[in-house]
């Protein structure tokens, strides 16, 4: 706003100024009534419990599982994620591939943005991104962090219990 510009840029900065102004207002309404849905959902305040979890977060992911009883375990649940690895198997043999990438690729997304945040919210996963980082690069060790989170998250909905930070 003190910059010194001819007319005609002045007038441009100002509208952009007025511009940002107005989206500022309104991401912040709109974090303000996530912040209102997120604290009358149970299932996605003991969510926001574990390390990076965020209310717009929290919601993603229980809007995505639904209701955690459909699952009968917690690898049914990565599979619906599509975090699990393609499987081949002929003449006894089997090989792992990438992962399927077959189901809700909104929790899939979401389980793998969040893995770094929760690499350093817990030493065992730190212990197990670092494990796999050195045999298969930071890629798939971000997709075993999401898969092992996504476990942590099934007990926990399942048994209606917070994060324990180890």
């Amino acid at each position: 706003q003190a910059l010194e510009l001819r007319p005609a840029y002045a007038l441009e900065l100002r509208g952009y100024l007025c511009l940002a102004e107005a989206l500022q207002q309104l991401i912040a309404e709109v974090d303000a009534r996530v912040e209102e849905i997120a604290k009358a959902d149970p299932r996605a305040m003991l969510l926001t419990t574990i390390p990076g979890i965020g209310y717009y977060s929290a919601l993603l992911i229980t809007s995505e599982i639904g209701d955690i009883a459909r699952f009968p375990n917690a690898r049914k649940l990565c599979s619906y994620a599509g975090l699990v690895p393609r499987v081949h198997s002929s003449g006894g043999r089997t090989r792992y591939g990438p992962i399927t990438k077959q189901g809700s690729k909104y929790l899939r997304w979401i389980m793998v943005e969040l893995s770094p945040h929760f690499v350093r919210g817990s030493s065992r996963m730190e212990r197990l991104y670092r494990r796999v980082c050195l045999r298969h690069g930071k890629n798939a060790a971000r997709v075993a962090v999401a898969r092992e989170m996504l476990k942590v998250i099934y007990y926990m909905l399942r048994d209606e219990r917070p994060f324990f930070k180890d």
